[in-house]
């Protein structure tokens, strides 16, 4: 992949899937966009992905609370394989509702970039591409 910014959805509600295709497609549509609906999926398209296959700015927005393995794992899983690459992943949790609990889970990751609050918004993927695109 080129040096452009590309976006990564894992969700596992595919009403939010097709929301934040809609909005990026509203945004920006030369920006690639692969979306996920189950932790696993995503988690085995990244152990069969190599080094060229990575944008060198990724933005993933993850799901904290789905089934099989929560955001914090997908994020760790992330980070090593971006690591590996010396490629940079830039890691935003989202969800609906955060427990307090969750805010000390987010500094845990030094890839994560922080919490986004569903549902996503045309302003939410301007402002993610002006800052690392």
């Amino acid at each position: 992949m080129s040096d452009k910014l590309s976006i990564v959805i894992v969700d596992d509600n595919e009403i939010d899937l097709m929301i934040g295709e809609r909005l990026l497609s509203r945004v920006d549509q030369s920006i690639a966009l692969t979306k996920f609906n189950h932790s696993t999926e995503m988690l085995n398209w990244l152990q069969r992905e190599d080094e060229n296959s990575f944008t060198t700015n990724t933005i993933f927005l993850v799901d904290i609370y789905m089934p099989i393995f929560n955001g914090y794992y997908v994020a760790e899983q992330i980070t090593q394989v971006f690591d590996a690459f010396d490629k940079k992943a830039i890691i935003y949790l989202v969800s609906a509702t955060i427990e307090i609990s969750d805010n000390r889970k987010l500094m845990l990751n030094s890839r994560v970039e922080g919490y986004i609050g569903k549902p996503v918004t045309v302003s939410l993927f301007k402002e993610l591409i002006k800052k690392h695109g």
